[in-house]
């Protein structure tokens, strides 16, 4: 069976205030063949489940699902009777645009622009923890052992953000003092000075995470599946994103990956995706669709689903769930597909 899967964030559509709305909501998921969740369970600096480490997310304080105790066991609980797997969709690095326990807590985590900044221009300001800290790292893993720990029916992490904003030599991230000093000892320079060593050393630090993912929850929770949501172009993610797959993969840090192939048009599409999957060898590829995002007509999306499989995706990921929710065409054309 094939894996059809959605990455989906908590009351996207504004139904799940309640157990009857966020049943409803799966119901939905159900029609539509959907057999995997990745759920938004760590963004904007705040857990969808009590943490002791991170605040309860702001937006769903107000909403109570009945006898549980948090919006993650409510739909985890109620996905697995209906045979739909979890996996926590969590933000790595990113954080968000608004203050949070970071900017008030942690403020020497946060990732600085080449002139000292905090604020990135990727997005509308984009705020980033500093992935070459080791305290940053560390506190992450916590986040999720911690997850996975008091919810064993979440069966995999889905890896988001797990890079630096954006970036270029001369609109640049990653200036803050942990950084510069650690480069610094191992290259003998500054990043102007070393510019290629500089690229390399982040990439490095972002590899580091992926790697201690692998080995401190594998251990612990072996079934665990460990997964990314990644760029599919491997010059372009490194370069501007300080992502190297291509290594985690050649490494075996993943158990399956799930590019983003945002593409419309049908041949670019194909071209992305042929690429990473020539990367995969043996970890399966899921490939991520931004179609029913982009409101692409049915006949494209289903066109998508069709050219991602023909090329050896092992399944396909949509983002985002909102637009399917609320497009009833998408739900039938997708029951019609993977259901009948």
């Amino acid at each position: 069976m094939k894996t059809v899967a959605i990455w989906h964030r908590p009351n996207d559509t504004g139904e799940e205030t309640d157990l009857n709305g966020l049943k409803r909501v799966l119901y939905k998921f159900c029609l539509a063949g959907i057999n995997l969740v990745f759920l938004e369970s760590f963004y904007h600096g705040a857990a969808i489940y009590r943490s002791k480490y991170v605040p309860y997310n702001p937006s769903l304080k107000v909403f109570r699902y009945g006898s549980y105790p948090d919006y993650l066991s409510a739909f985890v609980t109620e996905a697995g009777k209906l045979g739909i797997e979890v996996h926590a969709w969590v933000e790595d690095f990113y954080i968000g645009v608004k203050d949070s326990v970071f900017t008030r807590r942690y403020r020497e985590w946060i990732l600085k622009t080449k002139d000292g900044g905090i604020r990135q221009t990727e997005g509308d300001g984009f705020l980033f923890l500093d992935p070459a800290n080791a305290e940053v790292r560390e506190f992450l893993l916590k986040i999720y052992l911690e997850l996975l720990g008091k919810h064993p029916l979440v069966k995999g992490l889905n890896l988001d953000y797990i890079r630096y904003p954006v970036s270029s030599e001369s609109d640049d991230a990653g200036y803050t003092k942990a950084a510069l000093a650690a480069f610094g000892e191992q290259y003998g320079a500054t990043p102007a000075e070393d510019y290629k060593n500089w690229i390399k050393f982040r990439a490095d630090a972002v590899t580091a995470f992926v790697k201690s993912v692998k080995e401190e929850v594998k251990p612990k929770f072996p079934d665990i599946k460990i997964s990314t949501a990644v760029f599919p172009e491997r010059e372009l993610s490194y370069e501007t994103k300080k992502q190297d797959f291509a290594e985690w993969l050649k490494q075996g840090y993943l158990d399956f990956v799930t590019p983003m192939a945002y593409y419309d048009d049908l041949d670019k599409l194909k071209e992305t995706l042929t690429e990473m999957i020539g990367f995969c060898k043996e970890t399966p590829c899921f490939a991520g669709l931004s179609c029913t995002y982009h409101g692409l007509s049915e006949k494209d999306v289903l066109a998508q689903i069709d050219l991602s499989l023909s090329l050896g995706a092992q399944g396909v990921v949509f983002f985002g769930s909102k637009s399917i929710l609320e497009n009833t065409g998408y739900l039938l054309i997708l029951n019609k597909k993977f259901c009948i």
